[in-house]
């Protein structure tokens, strides 16, 4: 598939494994330049691009140090989630201590993500680039947050 994503630059949230790694490697495919981020230390290398840097999401230092290493962003994607690990059917059976972690790493962490997310350092009349959008995934329907 060409969606004519060539030669843009892509910040991969989660890209050690699973759908983040899936995701990571379609833009790969797609010809873009991508860089992740995971908490994984044991992440495998991108195939075309190199690491993945290991942090956590819920750490704005690490989420910024990453964003300045990697300032031309076209392209964000955040796959990161976790669980309580109880599967404490149903939810009011869940302490409510179960759900900090959770909330710490899939609310706040989307929104640590920001950095990455800086307009052009030039004027925007000069730019015709548009602003990244990011995609926050809390419900099975999702919605795209534009920046602009």
């Amino acid at each position: 598939m060409d969606l004519n994503l060539s030669g843009q630059n892509v910040a991969v949230f989660g890209a050690a494994q699973g759908i983040g790694r899936a995701i990571a490697e379609q833009f790969e495919a797609e010809g873009c330049s991508v860089v992740g981020f995971d908490q994984s230390p044991d992440s495998p290398a991108l195939k075309n691009t190199g690491e993945v840097t290991v942090g956590d999401v819920t750490s704005f230092e690490q989420v910024s140090a990453f964003a300045d290493a990697h300032s031309e962003t076209d392209h964000v994607v955040f796959s990161v989630g976790v669980g309580s690990g109880k599967f404490g059917f149903p939810f009011w059976n869940l302490d409510p201590s179960d759900w900090a972690r959770v909330l710490e790493v899939n609310l706040v962490g989307g929104g640590q993500c920001r950095p990455c997310l800086r307009p052009p350092s030039h004027s925007s009349r000069e730019s015709k680039r548009k602003l990244p959008k990011i995609r926050i995934r809390a419900t099975p329907n999702s919605t795209w947050l534009p920046l602009s």
